[in-house]
């Protein structure tokens, strides 16, 4: 399985999410993130076992605190992840 990185852009800081690994689970995966303070701009990624980016894109809630992200297995290149 992937999850996200052990870090993600948030206007020069890094976000560290409780954990990062996961599995598909009808066909979705869902991960927590958490911010320290409110961000302008802050970016996801979901990367696969082996470290590879399979999709990135900005964080649903970017105000301070802990937040949920759900990822439908949509890659990057606009494919579906097959599990």
């Amino acid at each position: 399985g992937g999850g996200l990185p052990n870090s993600s852009n948030s206007s020069g800081k890094n976000v560290t999410p409780p954990w990062t690994a996961t599995s598909l689970e009808d066909g979705r995966a869902t991960w927590s993130y958490e911010l320290a303070e409110d961000a302008e701009d802050v970016t996801l990624q979901v990367v696969n076992s082996v470290g590879t980016v399979v999709w990135e894109g900005p964080a649903p809630d970017k105000s301070s605190g802990i937040h949920s992200f759900t990822w439908d297995g949509q890659l990057k290149g606009g494919d579906k992840l097959e599990v």
